[in-house]
This record gives structure tokens, C-alpha cells and sequence, in this order.
């Protein structure tokens, strides 16, 4: 099956769920009608750069020469993310925005009273992760720091900001990585985003009457926001967890 759909692979890692409690490497394919399959699991003494290039090394040599994956998709595990570099170095490199959603909320759900505000929020987040272009990935952020701002969560700002959309925006944002020509991989974030229903909540707020986006022109970040949409090319380190 695999070798007939090489293109997509998405690959997790879950720890003391089984009877060994050894990190199980779980490793799926996509096939052309959006349908998974099981293309390989291993267990691991240790969730370390050296045990996943085991892995994928040996899951490379089950491929014919030529046939490799174009995109990978995985969680922000550092070590493993490395050994897909030096494995398959000519794939593109994808987060997986469930992975994403579920750190969020650990680390800033606390940070809003009501369901109605957390609501509000994952529906802004929504909105800037699907951004198809960088023009309107700058208005959608601007609007999601205006909120948080002004709601005094300058906290989740910083957080998103320097854990995610610095060093890692081009791995999950569609402005960036819808200019892979491999749908499949959305269709997939779909199912695991945020419902899909939310978005259409406020949505008079971005898009008029004619359904034409209202951030037609570059320029739309103001001053207090461009110190976080220009890019540092240092990048952050900041861990995820």
C-alpha cells in the first residue's frame, strides 16, 4: 500500500500506553481518496534523535529508490523532527495543528473565565492558522493581538508568538505550506482542528457582503504589532512544553 501512496506520512509517538511502557513509534500513510493506513509501528527504548533515525531508517529501506515521502507531518518533537532532516531530507516538514491545539490549551485556557472568551479565542487562532496568504496572515494576527491586548492577556500573546508562530509558522500556517501541492495534508488538519463550524462566527468582521476579503493591501499591521510579524532570523528556542 505504501509504495502505491508514498507522498504523505504522518508520524506520532505515544508513551506508557502499552503493556511494555515503551514509547510506540506509530508511522501512517494517506492515500489519494484521503483514506490512512498503517505503514509501520515500532517500539523504542527512548524518545532520542538516535532511536527514531533507527526507525526511519529502516522504514526508508522498505521504499523502492526513488519513491519517498514529499511531506511529513509530525508532532514538535525536536529529536524526531531532526532524524526526519537527516532521513529524508528533500521532504517537506509539517506540524500537525491537533498536536498544536492540545499544547495551547494546556498552557493557556487558564488564562480566559468563560467558555464564551476561550470560544472567541480558538476561533481567532483558527482564523490566523488558516490564513491562505501572508497578507491576510498579517491582518489575522493583528486582529488576534488587538483582542488579546486589550483583554490584557499580553501572557497568551507571547506564548503563541514565541513558541509557534516565530520559529515554526511556516510549518503549519496555509499562507506557507499550501504552496505544497499536496491538499490531503489540510483535509487531514481538518478533521483534527478546532470544528470547522466556529469559523463562521464573526466572519462579517473579514469578509463583506460580495465574500471578498477586506485585507486587500500590504501595510495592514500597524506599528505596536510589527515588532512580532517581522521575522527574527534567530528564531526562539523556547520549548513547547
Amino acid at each position: 500500500m505504501w509504495r502505491a501512496f508514498p507522498h504523505v506520512l504522518m508520524i506520532d509517538t505515544t508513551y506508557k500506553t502499552n503493556e511494555y511502557r515503551l514509547p510506540f513509534v506509530q508511522i501512517v500513510g494517506v492515500t489519494s481518496t484521503h483514506k490512512s493506513f498503517c505503514v509501520a509501528h515500532a517500539f523504542i527504548s527512548k524518545e532520542k534523535q538516535d532511536n527514531f533515525l533507527w526507525v526511519l531508517q529502516n522504514l526508508k529501506g522498505l521504499l523502492e529508490e526513488g519513491m519517498e515521502p514529499r511531506v511529513i507531518v509530525t508532532d514538535c518533537d525536536k529529536a524526531l523532527m531532526n532524524a526526519c532532516d537527516k532521513v529524508f531530507p528533500k521532504a517537506s516538514k509539517l506540524l500537525c495543528r491537533w498536536h498544536i491545539s492540545q499544547n495551547i490549551l494546556k498552557h493557556t485556557k487558564a488564562k480566559f473565565a468563560t467558555a464564551e472568551e476561550w470560544k472567541i479565542f480558538k476561533v481567532s487562532w483558527s482564523r490566523l492558522c488558516n490564513s491562505p496568504t501572508e497578507t491576510l496572515y498579517n491582518y489575522n494576527f493583528e486582529r488576534l493581538f488587538t483582542r488579546l491586548t486589550d483583554d490584557h492577556r499580553s501572557g497568551v500573546l507571547d506564548y503563541l508568538y514565541t513558541v509557534w508562530l516565530l520559529p515554526y509558522k511556516e510549518k503549519f500556517v496555509s499562507a506557507w505550506n499550501c504552496k505544497i501541492p499536496l491538499a490531503v495534508v489540510d483535509k487531514f488538519w481538518t478533521k483534527l482542528d478546532f470544528n470547522a463550524e466556529e469559523l463562521k462566527e464573526d466572519d462579517n468582521n473579514l469578509r463583506g457582503g460580495n465574500g471578498q476579503s477586506h485585507a486587500t493591501t500590504e501595510g495592514a499591521t500597524t506599528d505596536s504589532v510589527k515588532k512580532y510579524v517581522v521575522e527574527d532570523k534567530g528564531g526562539s528556542e523556547s520549548e513547547y512544553d
